[in-house]
């Protein structure tokens, strides 16, 4: 399978507009999840199915994510990301507690507690 970097790289060259969202971008976010594909959400054209059709690698497309919306509701509050040079957005923090849990699953609830914390962390450090 492609890298991250490279996974990213080629879905912003075929002109796709993403957030990332799931374990990569738990990951973003400081969390130590350990992850093998990459989530994204997006809407979707026709043409953009047959270009993620051309080997992409591992890669799940969702066009919603549970609690939290719709891509375009996900994008407004999207953080970038810089990867390799290049700019990503992925899914705010808040908003990926949000999601995490509302999946439930019991590894879903664990990344969301340490999300918190990190979350926590950061408003400290923002005031201090």
């Amino acid at each position: 399978m492609q890298n991250f970097s490279q996974l990213l790289q080629r879905l912003a060259d075929a002109g796709l507009e993403f957030v990332i969202v799931g374990g990569y971008a738990a990951v973003a976010h400081g969390s130590f999840q350990l992850t093998r594909d990459v989530d994204i959400c997006a809407v979707l054209t026709e043409a953009d199915v047959a270009k993620l059709r051309q080997d992409m690698g591992v890669i799940d497309v969702i066009s919603s994510v549970l609690g939290v919306g719709v891509f375009q509701r996900l994008n407004t509050k999207a953080e970038e990301l810089e990867v390799d040079g290049r700019r990503f957005r992925v899914i705010s923090l808040d908003d990926l507690i949000t999601a995490k849990e509302a999946m439930g699953r019991e590894k879903d609830l664990l990344t969301a507690k340490e999300l918190r914390a990190i979350a926590a962390k950061r408003r400290a450090m923002d005031r201090g």
